[in-house]
């Protein structure tokens, strides 16, 4: 399955899996079974999606280039952004009033701000995984330098 799905289309598969996972893992009933379901799942997908997105950063560094630990930094970096505003906002999810209120706004908030952000930039995806335009810029890249 993996040599058959690229490395983008990977990392927004996972994201889009995770969340609906998410979705369907917090609408269960709070107890041990769920919650030790709920954390290999989550463990599991979040674990899928660094992957993805180690392979991604790898793909985009040439071989051989004297700036590739710099690259690596900055898009391992990069990466982690999401990590600290979704924070805040799932903390903006506990806060909503009604059936939403608590760990269940959390996880809703997490989970449909990640959907949301898969879905659109599938289009994106598309178009570089049919067009080649990472591979097409790495060559460019070796060849430069």
């Amino acid at each position: 399955v993996l040599k058959r799905v690229t490395p983008l289309a990977g990392y927004v598969g996972t994201g889009v899996v995770g969340a609906l996972f998410t979705m369907v893992i917090v609408m269960m009933p709070h107890v041990a079974v769920v919650y030790v379901l709920a954390a290999l799942g989550e463990n599991f997908a979040q674990s899928a999606a660094f992957t993805a997105q180690n392979n991604i950063v790898f793909a985009s560094i040439p071989e051989g280039s004297p700036l590739s630990a710099t690259q690596f930094g900055l898009l391992q970096q990069a990466a982690a952004v999401p990590l600290t505003y979704m924070e805040y906002l799932d903390g903006l999810g506990y806060d909503l009033p009604g059936a939403f209120h608590g760990v269940m706004g959390t996880f809703f908030t997490d989970a449909g701000i990640s959907l949301l952000a898969c879905i659109a930039v599938i289009p994106l995806v598309r178009r570089w995984s049919r067009g080649h335009a990472l591979e097409v810029a790495r060559v460019r890249l070796e060849e430069e330098g």
